[in-house]
């Protein structure tokens, strides 16, 4: 409509188009503009296009309930200082609505200078700088947190028990076990008729098997920490199975705790079937980064020198201990 001169659009309930701003971007033949009785709240620079401005002779925007902020500055000078464009019933029926501090203050009232309105934006500026960074550092702490969680558990349970006056076990003869065995419940045929035959059986090692030796109504994670701190070494029966077994995280992530504070020789991996890199967890990976695997074989000649080399590694750990 090249020719329209005059537009009313009164009482449309119309809150806004500056998110739109073409709605006024082409249009050059419209010298009378009504918006009264509507929603606005905001009028700001991006509402009206320059060359809009510039041809309009009247603009009625009564009775809108404008909200009286910073934002409204741009808006509240240009209708002070327009000399071309008449402003309807300006100033008596152009009233603030928000805040509710500045209810039904004139907008020719309202005078927000650019030092305040800076003020206010550096304020918000700042509060947006505090929250981001709250925020990250909240979830960096969340982050760490979930990372090492087995490792806090771990702490906090030992710094408990410290608190009541039990203090770490230093000698051979101070520990009840000589290995805790860290092994998924679908390997439980080997331990029973393997490694306990081998180990407890025939070469008198003292093993902690949680099946059998953990205390009945006891927390696991307690049960857990508690048998730790009571094993010189602990062994890992490294299968498909641990992969997926709920509790093996947190016993592998204590493991590498006790590796790293007294050294990799407490600790025995025996690797029980070819495993694929790509689904080992992190914990575990770590763990093989510490030692060499003891790898278990169906020949019975390797067997021997397997039963060989694990006792070895279990024994030198306690001979060099007992040199130092």
């Amino acid at each position: 409509m090249p020719k329209l001169n005059k537009l009313v659009l009164i009482g449309n309930y119309i809150s806004g188009w500056n998110d739109d701003p073409n709605v006024f971007g082409n249009v050059t033949s419209i010298r009378n503009l009504y918006l009264d009785g509507n929603n606005i709240k905001l009028v700001n620079k991006t509402s009206f296009p320059q060359h809009f401005l510039n041809s309009l002779n009247k603009l009625c925007l009564t009775n809108n309930p404008f909200s009286c902020s910073c934002d409204l500055k741009w808006f509240l000078d240009w209708m002070k200082s327009t000399k071309h464009t008449k402003i309807v019933n300006y100033p008596n029926r152009y009233i603030c609505r928000s805040p509710p501090d500045l209810n039904n203050v004139l907008l020719k009232d309202y005078n927000p200078t650019d030092e305040m309105c800076a003020d206010i934006g550096k304020t918000l500026q700042d509060a947006c700088i505090g929250i981001s960074v709250t925020f990250i550092f909240l979830v960096l702490m969340v982050s760490i947190s979930f990372r090492y969680r087995f490792h806090l558990r771990y702490w906090l349970h030992v710094t408990g028990l410290h608190q009541l006056g039990y203090q770490r076990l230093v000698h051979d003869f101070d520990f009840k076990y000589d290995a805790y065995v860290i092994y998924s419940d679908g390997d439980h045929s080997f331990i029973k008729n393997r490694l306990i035959p081998e180990l407890e059986i025939k070469s008198h090692c003292r093993l902690c098997i949680p099946a059998r030796d953990f205390e009945p109504g006891a927390l696991i994670v307690e049960n857990i920490t508690n048998k730790f701190e009571l094993s010189k070494n602990i062994v890992v029966i490294l299968s498909r199975s641990l992969l997926d077994c709920e509790w093996c995280d947190y016993q592998l992530a204590l493991t590498q705790t006790k590796a790293i504070r007294e050294g990799p020789g407490v600790l025995s991996i025996i690797l029980l079937e070819d495993m694929d890199s790509i689904n080992i967890s992190p914990s575990m990976r770590a763990l093989l980064s510490m030692v060499n695997c003891c790898t278990w074989s169906c020949d019975r000649t390797s067997q021997r020198r397997f039963w060989g080399q694990l006792l070895t590694a279990l024994n030198k750990h306690t001979d060099s201990e007992n040199g130092q």
